[in-house]
C-alpha cells in the first residue's frame, strides 16, 4: 500500500527537520547550549533511529535526492518518485513550522545558508551528498553488507558530514531539509544549491557504487589469495537474502565452496548447471 509508505516518509522527514534543523535553532535561542557537535549528533541520531524505525516501511529515504538516486539506480519505480518527494517536502515544511512555533524568529537558524562563495558551497554539497549516497547504496543494495548496520552507517555519515560541512553550507545534503525551513522563514538565499548539489552528488555516487560493487575483497585469513580467472572477471548476479544484487568473483565463490563458507544456500550455474543448495542464480562474463 502506498499510503503507509508516504506517511512514513512524512513522519521521518518531519522528525529530521524538527529534531535536526530544530537543534540549530535551539542552539541560537539558548546561546550555544547545543553546540556545533550537538547539532551534528542530532542530525545523525535522528537519521539513525528513523532508518531502524521506518526503513522496513518506506525505505526511510527522507530525502528527495536519495529517492532520485534510487530511481537512477533503477531500484525505485518512477511512479513513486513524485509521491515520495511531495511527502518529504510536506513533512519537512511541517517540521519547520513546528520549530518556528517553538522558538519564533530563531527558526531562521534552522535554514541552510552558505558561509562561503556560492560555487564553493555547491561543490561542498556535491561532495557531502556523494559520500552519503555511497554509504546508502552499500547498506541498502549490496547483499554482502550486514543489514543490521544500515542505521548506524547512514547515521554516522550524516553526523560526520555535518561536523565538516555544517559551518560551511549547513551540510544539507537534502533538498527537503532546506526547503521546509526556507518556506517557514522566507529565507531563500542561494536555495538552488541545496537542490542541485545533492542531486548531482547522489547521482554520481550511484554510478560510482555500481562500478565498485563488482569488486570483492581478498580473504586476508589465507596465505595465498585466489588467482585471477583466466577468461576474465566472472560474477554471480543476485542476492542470497533477496535484498538486491551480489557480485562475487568466481575464485572467491570457489574458495567459499571449498571451505563450506557460503553466506546462504544458493544454486549456481557455471557453464552448465551445478547445484549448491536451493536457490538459483545466473552467471555472466564481463
Amino acid at each position: 500500500m502506498r499510503g503507509p509508505r508516504l506517511a512514513s516518509e512524512f513522519i521521518g522527514t518531519f522528525g529530521l527537520v524538527f529534531i535536526g534543523a530544530g537543534s540549530a535553532a535551539v542552539n541560537a535561542w539558548s546561546n550555544g547550549a547545543v553546540s556545533h557537535v550537538g547539532i551534528s549528533l542530532a542530525f545523525g541520531g535522528i537519521i539513525l533511529v528513523a532508518v531502524y524505525a521506518l526503513g522496513h516501511i518506506s525505505g526511510a529515504h527522507l530525502n528527495p535526492a536519495v529517492t532520485f538516486g534510487f530511481w537512477v539506480a533503477r531500484r525505485f519505480p518512477g511512479s513513486e518518485v513524485a509521491p515520495y518527494v511531495i511527502a518529504q517536502l510536506a513533512g519537512a515544511t511541517s517540521g519547520a513550522f513546528a520549530v518556528r512555533a517553538a522558538v519564533g524568529s530563531f527558526a531562521v537558524f534552522a535554514t541552510t545558508r552558505p558561509a562561503i562563495p556560492v560555487f564553493s558551497a555547491l561543490a561542498v554539497e556535491i561532495a557531502l551528498s556523494f559520500f552519503l549516497m555511497l554509504v546508502v547504496m552499500a547498506v541498502a543494495t549490496d547483499g554482502r553488507v550486514a543489514g543490521e548496520v544500515a542505521g548506524l552507517a547512514v547515521g554516522f555519515i550524516v553526523m560526520v558530514d555535518a561536523l565538516m560541512g555544517g559551518p560551511l553550507t549547513g551540510a544539507s545534503m537534502n533538498p527537503a531539509r532546506s526547503f521546509g525551513p526556507a518556506l517557514a522563514t522566507g529565507q531563500w538565499a542561494s536555495h538552488w544549491i541545496y537542490w542541485v548539489g545533492p542531486l548531482i552528488g547522489m547521482a554520481v555516487a550511484v554510478l560510482t557504487y555500481e562500478y565498485l560493487r563488482r569488486g570483492f575483497s581478498h580473504d586476508h585469513r589465507i596465505a595465498n589469495t585466489p588467482a585471477i580467472h583466466p577468461e576474465g572477471a566472472i560474477f554471480a548476479r543476485g542476492a542470497c537474502d533477496d535484498k538486491g544484487q551480489m557480485y562475487m568473483h568466481v575464485k572467491a565463490f570457489e574458495y567459499m565452496i571449498q571451505n563450506n563458507n557460503l553466506p546462504c544456500n544458493v544454486k549456481f550455474m557455471i557453464e552448465g548447471e551445478e547445484e549448491v543448495g536451493s536457490k538459483s542464480l545466473s552467471w555472466f562474463v564481463e
